[in-house]
């Protein structure tokens, strides 16, 4: 029997999960959307997200029968999306995830499975238990079953990835297991829901403090005045116990609040190495805005272009927040005798409205004096690309290594 399946949030998290369960099984799937914005672009079939197959798996759902929108109709299981804030307190769970619960109650079958799949503070799925008790629904069983992919890859990722599951208290892990299990899914089963909440900060931090500790070693590297890329690739080649990143930027919506989230309520945090490499990456945004300060006096620089918008350029990704380039253009917009714009071909206008004044559709329409080079797109690495650099002659700030895949241009980049 075909079951009803709501998904609450249709960002990143909540488009690519409609998508897998539209290719891997039967099911009917509700999205569920309260930001107007949204639901607009919705209705138009325009996703603010982008990902190989997702538009064309969604496509086929709406047109197919199996793919709906804000409609009302009873639900056997419940995927909440929603994104989580960086300052996560309890404000979220009484103005966000309480009214939710109240909505999803109502339509809920008897013995329904909730899912959270966004990042959480530890002991929040519990929480969430208790507030279905509160509205009289404790036959509801609440689980966390984080999503675990890359963007650029997620529809893939979901197929190919396990997925970590731990029960709420007076929850069957079983049910949801056997729930993700008829969904196709593989499975990580947790003792706990606490510990599946715990393994989902794991993996993010993780990450987090690997790419600090390479952007700690740019620093040693620049007062002692060596490559800090040259010793990296020394330290690694042929050397299975060293896999130490390449310096750069670390952005997106993700590693930049989860040691945050992590955090929220523990009161070890000022002696923790997780928000020492936080605070790293964050400055590395700040040191690549005075660095373009000071050459804007020492060079008399009055146009600048941002390579990339989005916080990485491969995997392919629309989504700048938390970029260096968001950043850069908010530390520098406000400066009137500076002309800067962006370049990103991966990133439609449709999606920067915002900031479509400062966009550069192609290379030939703007002639910088300073280029940085904000993601790592195959693009920037192009012929196209070197030519440019070449016949423009700019300045060029390279956060990504670009320049090393790009023979007699490696002069020109200004390592951090």
């Amino acid at each position: 029997m075909t079951k009803n399946i709501a998904i609450i949030g249709s960002g990143f998290v909540g488009l690519t999960l409609a998508a897998y369960l539209i290719k891997k099984t039967s099911e009917n799937v509700y999205l569920y959307e309260n930001d107007e914005s949204k639901k607009i672009s919705l209705e138009k079939r325009e996703y603010f997200v982008v990902e190989p197959e997702l538009a064309d798996l969604l496509n086929y759902g709406f047109d197919n029968k199996r793919l709906f929108f804000n409609t009302e109709v009873e639900l056997s299981y419940v995927f909440i999306t929603i994104g989580t804030p960086k300052n996560f307190d309890n404000n979220f769970i009484t103005e966000v995830l309480v009214p939710v619960c109240r909505d999803i109650s109502h339509n809920l079958i008897l013995n329904g499975s909730v899912f959270l799949r966004s990042t959480i503070a530890i002991g929040v799925t519990n929480q969430v238990k208790e507030i279905f008790v509160s509205l009289g629904r404790k036959d509801v069983n609440v689980y966390f079953a984080p999503e675990r992919t890359a963007e650029g890859v997620a529809v893939r990722e979901l197929i190919l990835l396990p997925q970590i599951i731990g029960a709420s208290s007076n929850s069957d892990i079983e049910v949801g297991a056997k729930v993700l299990e008829s969904l196709n899914f593989q499975l990580v089963k947790t003792t706990n829901a606490k510990t599946a909440e715990l393994s989902k900060l794991i993996c993010n931090t993780w990450r987090d403090v690997t790419f600090g500790y390479a952007n700690e070693i740019a620093n040693i590297s620049k007062y002692y005045d060596i490559n800090a890329v040259e010793a990296i690739k020394a330290a690694n080649e042929n050397y299975p116990r060293s896999t130490v990143p390449l310096p750069g930027p670390v952005g997106g919506p993700c590693l930049t609040k989860d040691s945050y989230i992590l955090f929220s309520a523990f009161p070890g945090s000022e002696n923790s190495v997780i928000l020492a490499a936080r605070r790293i990456n964050e400055e590395f945004f700040l040191q690549i805005a005075e660095l373009i300060s000071k050459l804007i006096i020492q060079c008399n620089i009055k146009k600048i272009l941002l390579c990339g918008l989005a916080f990485k350029g491969f995997p392919k990704t629309n989504d700048y927040r938390n970029s260096l380039a968001e950043y850069l253009i908010k530390h520098f917009n406000h400066q009137s005798d500076i002309e800067l714009k962006f370049f990103d071909s991966d990133v439609s206008s449709l999606f920067t409205s915002d900031l479509n004044h400062l966009r550069v559709e192609s290379l030939k329409t703007f002639t910088p004096e300073l280029v940085v080079f904000c993601n790592n797109s195959k693009f920037f690495m192009s012929q196209e690309m070197e030519s440019f650099l070449n016949i423009v002659g700019p300045i060029v700030i390279d956060t990504f290594q670009i320049l090393s895949s790009s023979a007699g241009l490696e002069n020109r980049s200004y390592r951090k």
